[in-house]
């Protein structure tokens, strides 16, 4: 592959990128970034402020009330 050279006659080999001193951690690694985006879909519809009054929260607590008493109907109906 030929080198691209620029107007001005330099190449990319004259300005190399610099590189970080040490790897950058920013806390996020391959689990991390997934979980993220688990959460994002599965948010989905839920606004910001719902999200931030504990909406979740408050679903999963009406899951966990509500269980035992279908399994129950269903059950009975069995």
């Amino acid at each position: 592959m030929d080198e691209i050279i620029a107007l001005n006659g330099s190449t990319a080999t004259d300005h190399p990128v610099p590189q970080p001193a040490a790897p950058i951690d920013d806390g996020l690694n391959d689990e991390s970034l997934r979980r993220v985006q688990a959460c994002l879909i599965a948010c989905e519809g839920i606004s910001t402020e719902d999200l931030e009054g504990g909406i979740i929260q408050e679903m999963r607590q009406t899951l966990r009330d509500v269980i035992p008493l279908l399994q129950g109907l269903r059950r009975n109906c069995a």
